[in-house]
């Protein structure tokens, strides 16, 4: 309040020995307690979402042993996202395929799931993270936007990698999402001489991306 901070959303933990989608069952309920402080704590700061990372479903694969201890934790976590208005926001994972992102979407609406899309971990690879999310894009609740080289995620400034930023600002433009523009960059993995230029630096490429969405819409 002091400084006049929002929250925008809130990177819940799938945690040790409190995994969410854990086939422990004693790992996976204190996975769903954890989850549940998490979106009570974000009701309370005023944030919109709870960014949820999940485990990976191989196209052509119908489903994994992850995958109805994940269902099972959504099913107990839906009456908290209904009461505190806060869904969940399931991040694309570097290599992803897009493939349980979609299932799970078919099966729950959007009071209880979204999508965060992070456009590094769709810039790995393949790098078909676009394309993925162009079909799925209605339900975009959050973004991690930062930049790579295509191989690992070095979470750079936009506009220093291969994100290709100008398909990126479409797909925000036309998207469901309707937040600001929220980088996920940061300092490991740059030169110590950009270091001193890094918060100026991130703030003009955010600025640079919020105009080109604005312009795409």
């Amino acid at each position: 309040r002091e400084m006049g901070l929002k929250l925008l959303d809130l990177h819940g933990s799938a945690g040790q020995e409190k995994c969410w989608w854990s086939q422990r069952e004693y790992e996976r309920l204190a996975g769903v307690d954890l989850v549940s402080n998490r979106i009570r704590m974000t009701e309370q700061l005023g944030g919109g979402t709870v960014v949820m990372h999940v485990p990976l479903l191989p196209e052509g694969v119908e489903t994994t042993p992850d995958y109805d201890p994940l269902r099972r934790s959504l099913d107990a976590l839906t009456p908290v996202t209904r009461k505190c208005g806060i869904p969940l926001a399931l991040e694309n994972m570097p290599h992803d395929n897009f493939h349980l992102l979609d299932k799970l979407l078919a099966e729950y609406g959007p009071d209880v799931i979204g999508i965060c899309y992070d456009c590094g971990h769709g810039n790995i690879g393949l790098g078909r993270g676009l394309d993925h999310m162009e079909t799925l894009k209605a339900r975009l609740a959050a973004v991690h936007l930062h930049d790579n080289d295509g191989v690992g995620d070095k979470h750079w400034v936009p506009f220093t990698g291969t994100v290709d930023a100008r398909r990126l600002s479409r797909l925000l433009a036309t998207s469901g999402y309707r937040g600001c523009i929220s980088l996920e960059s940061n300092t490991n993995s740059i030169p110590q001489a950009n270091r001193g230029t890094f918060v100026a630096d991130a703030f003009q490429a955010a600025g640079r991306l919020t105009e080109m969405v604005a312009a795409a819409r």
